[in-house]
């Protein structure tokens, strides 16, 4: 695993200057191919309700999910994002996906909802734009369907062509019946203490105008390896040059690395597209994938394991380096091993003929499989993805480590296991610890949380920023602060959470609530928003906090990885500390740094757990005292 011992640099939080501007341009600018949009080539337009029909709380967790929505976009300049009264960011814009997300938030609300005042922005955007055939999708948020909110929508709407519009209905008061004559797509979020629309991860490419599917591998995030022209899968590592992108919602990170070493670069705001016939996509490895065929999942899991394997598959060429089997309890079989002659038609339908049986899983089963199909010699990595289905076996599962270290590892064997089913605990598989993982316990969502075929393959070292290291921010939920400063701290975590990279090592929990754990599966925009839509519960508790913190670090494997643990505290009172120091004794290995919110706090009465404090007195400014120098240390970087 990467490790890195310095801090590295991180970028500020994006506004919308000329200097953001000009280098969104250059990155917008880049050369792309269709293949690389995400989630497919479309305009889209998210028109947002700042009508002042929603409440506050509501109405921040609308900007929020439309926020979060964007940064799992690419290709800023399709995005629009425009309400009735404020259009901040038109289609074909300068400004990056950070600076669009910074616009969304800092909409205010206005008046009454206006649907023809929608249309019209609309229809202002279309006009502007040469769509070259590419599909538009429209999603239209909206809180009010009344006669008054409606009037004279229809004069406008006569005038826009050729868009696919959805309605976001928003509250248990709108009424979609009243918008038939407008569009049949509608996707309901009546309940706005859900953090975002009902089925949403099912509905959104529709309501993007994807008319042909969906795509979630970026050219961002894919690594593209150059070679020669060569059908042949033994070419020697030393002939690979791997050229790769890391993107976050706030900054664009660039590395570069032979197949064998990493190494990090500052910040750049460039990209290449540059490509020939024998581009190895997502990178040069040979790929293996074994799915399970036992009784462990359902029928619809099993399919559903099936079609995403089918999907991840049609997103690699080179064709001739894939082979895919099947494994159970006893063995299993290569169906379609490598060679010069296979093509994605017969790969797909060794697919399809795959028939699930009733015999019980064995992770041991399917090491078996692969030491049978493993040559001896290679000259190239083999990247293997193994969907895991129970893990409840403890002896079985130590076979497969057995035979994963003695067999497999020596030829160049690395592992990616995807974690399916209801069955399964990743700690039961530490034994595999150089595995990459993704979960997928949630067989409802139509692949594994944060899923990367780039990352799944191996293909990229994402860098550790600004280290590695576990961070835990201690939000204050208490109801010490006034709701203008308990919201700016929440939009400084968000912004500080988004200048981290690898969201796995994130935590953001509070003494009344725990929203993001370590190891949560979120993306990065979706910690922020989880974060943003805190609230304000009942008096300080550090007890509370500590306990928090030691509930994260007993579930999670450290492996010895350094801990940072910021708790925000604005009230050092003998009732808000009182019974504290009985976990505090139990939290060894842990940095923590006390951030001092406000004039009430007094750092001394908390010297017997830390003598690490960031102060933020005056919360009139935008972040703590001396953030940029502090923070390294805060977060647990040596």
């Amino acid at each position: 695993m990467f490790y890195c011992n310095n801090i590295l640099p991180t970028t500020p939080t994006t506004s919308l200057s000329n200097t953001s501007a000009t280098t969104a341009l250059t990155i917008g600018s880049t050369s792309t191919s269709p293949s690389n949009y995400i989630p497919c080539q479309s305009w889209i337009s998210f028109n947002i309700d700042d009508s002042n029909i929603l409440s506050t709380d509501s109405y921040n967790k609308q900007l929020n999910f439309i926020s979060s929505a964007i940064g799992d976009i690419n290709h800023p300049e399709r995005i629009q994002a425009i309400g009735a009264y404020e259009q901040p960011v038109f289609w074909n814009s300068p400004f990056s996906i950070a600076d669009i997300q910074t616009a969304v938030k800092a909409l205010p609300q206005e008046g009454a909802y206006r649907l023809r005042q929608q249309f019209a922005e609309l229809l202002t955007g279309l006009e502007s734009i040469q769509t070259n055939n590419a599909p538009v999708g429209a999603l239209i948020f909206i809180s009010d369907t009344s006669d008054a909110a409606l009037q004279d929508a229809s004069a406008v709407f006569s005038l826009i062509q050729n868009v696919r519009i959805t309605f976001v209905l928003l509250g248990q008061n709108t009424d979609q019946n009243k918008l038939t004559n407008f569009s049949s797509n509608f996707i309901n979020w009546k309940d706005l203490s859900q953090p975002l629309p009902d089925n949403w991860n099912n509905l959104y490419g529709t309501a993007y105008g994807c008319s042909e599917g969906i795509s979630t591998i970026s050219s961002i995030s894919t690594v593209t390896t150059i070679l020669p022209s060569s059908s042949s899968v033994t070419l020697p590592t030393s002939a690979a040059t791997v050229s790769s992108s890391i993107s976050s919602t706030t900054q664009t990170v660039s590395s570069s690395s032979s197949v064998t070493t990493a190494s990090q670069t500052p910040i750049t705001a460039t990209t290449s597209s540059t490509s020939s016939v024998g581009d190895y996509v997502p990178c040069q490895v040979l790929i293996t994938t074994l799915v399970d065929i036992s009784n462990a999942l359902s029928i619809d899991q099993f399919q559903k394991q099936l079609t995403f394997t089918k999907n991840f598959i049609t997103q690699i060429n080179h064709l001739e380096r894939i082979q895919y089997g099947a494994y159970y309890e006893g063995n299993g079989n290569m169906t379609y091993k490598w060679s010069d002659t296979n093509t994605q038609a017969g790969l797909l339908q060794a697919i399809d003929d795959t028939k699930q049986t009733n015999l019980p899983t064995s992770l041991a089963g399917a090491m078996r499989v692969l030491s049978n199909n493993a040559p001896q010699n290679r000259t190239i990595q083999d990247s293997t993805i193994i969907f895991v289905t129970d893990t409840t076996n403890s002896i079985e599962i130590q076979q497969a480590v057995n035979l994963y270290n003695s067999l497999l590892k020596p030829r160049g064997v690395r592992l990616t296991f995807i974690i399916a089913g209801n069955k399964t605990d990743v700690n039961a598989l530490r034994g595999f610890n150089d595995t990459i993982f993704f979960n997928w316990q949630n067989m409802s969502n139509s692949q594994p949380y944060n899923w990367d075929l780039s990352r799944a393959l191996g293909c990229t070292i994402v860098p550790y920023i600004p280290c590695q290291s576990w961070i835990s921010f201690g939000v204050d939920d208490s109801n010490v602060l006034d709701p203008n400063s308990f919201t700016k701290h929440l939009n400084f975590i968000s912004n500080a959470i988004g200048n981290i990279t690898h969201p796995e090592r994130i935590a953001a929990i509070g003494a009344y609530s725990q929203p993001v754990t370590w190891n949560s599966g979120l993306t990065i925009p979706q910690i922020q928003s989880a974060v943003t839509v805190v609230s304000q519960r009942g008096l300080y508790n550090l007890r509370n906090q500590f306990a928090a913190i030691l509930s994260n670090v007993q579930n999670t494997p450290l492996n010895n990885i350094p801990v940072g643990a910021l708790i925000f505290i604005s009230d050092t009172s003998d009732p808000a500390l009182a019974g504290a120091d009985q976990l505090f004794n139990q939290l060894t290995n842990v940095r923590i740094t006390f951030v001092l919110l406000g004039n009430s706090v007094d750092s001394s009465k908390l010297t017997q757990f830390s003598s690490n404090f960031v102060s933020w007195r005056d919360l009139s400014q935008p972040q703590p005292d001396n953030w940029n120098n502090l923070y390294g240390p805060a977060y647990g970087c040596n």
